[in-house]
């Protein structure tokens, strides 16, 4: 246990490092992030669901934390969490017009939030926990009865043109509605989107995931070469997969 804990602190610090090195401009590179944020505005109004207490779990910069604010037309209370304070202080700022508050912590490590919410989401953040089940399961634990979980991820396919061994391997959509189930979740909505990106050169994509923190890989590249320059510079097109799904907790829990 303590070897797995080891390295799990391991990788929640490289993946840090990532975000805090990119929090500066990372509002000039995020527009996949963007795009799905929008997504999951959309499918939380399809489903009406509820938004008077509301958590954004992973709230980056704060752009989807805004737009959910002003779509949402009961929403009483924001609060928002990053582990990276650069984010945080960025979101707050953004809703200095609502009533809202901001947690620093790992949504990995066990919550100290008191409150029950109505509405938890999160934009393109969830693909970084080691232990979605926890995090699941964490969710239900701070939501209100029948309250609702919703979340963007990209999925298996994601970065599929790209050398495998300098991927993350993602997970896939059936494995994500089977954990969220098993968390005591009811599915409302998935959706699976494609969203492209063309790049003049394979550097500018490279340059681009950097750009917006998403570069830490977990497995170990033993394989991976150096490119040589014909790859860096040759156009490249990058593919996301991102899944959209809302849940709603179920009673009993």
């Amino acid at each position: 246990m303590k070897d797995f804990e080891c390295v799990s602190d391991q990788h929640h610090e490289g993946i840090k490092k990532c975000f805090e090195k990119a929090a500066p401009h990372y509002e000039n590179y995020a527009v996949v992030q963007k795009r799905a944020g929008k997504l999951l505005i959309k499918a939380l109004l399809e489903v009406k669901a509820p938004h008077k207490k509301v958590l954004d779990l992973g709230c980056g910069d704060g752009t989807t934390t805004l737009e959910s604010c002003r779509a949402f037309d009961e929403i009483r209370t924001i609060h928002v969490n990053d582990f990276c304070s650069m984010f945080l202080e960025k979101a707050l700022s953004r809703l200095r017009d609502f009533n809202s508050q901001g947690f620093l912590y790992n949504f990995d490590h066990e919550w100290t939030l008191e409150s029950l919410y109505d509405l938890i989401f999160s934009n393109m953040a969830f693909q970084w926990s080691l232990d979605i089940n926890s995090l699941f399961a964490q969710s239900a634990s701070h939501l209100k009865r029948d309250g609702f979980l919703g979340f963007t991820l990209p999925l298996k396919g994601t970065f599929a043109k790209l050398d495998p061994h300098r991927v993350n391997r993602f997970h896939t959509f059936c494995s994500i509605s089977e954990s969220a189930v098993k968390a005591g979740f009811r599915r409302l909505y998935a959706r699976q989107y494609t969203i492209p990106q063309k790049f003049k050169t394979c550097l500018d994509a490279l340059k681009s995931i950097k750009g917006c923190g998403a570069h830490y890989v977990f497995h170990e590249n033993k394989r991976q070469t150096m490119m040589n320059r014909t790859e860096l510079y040759r156009p490249v097109s990058l593919t996301y997969q991102i899944g959209v799904f809302v849940f709603r907790k179920e009673p009993s829990l």
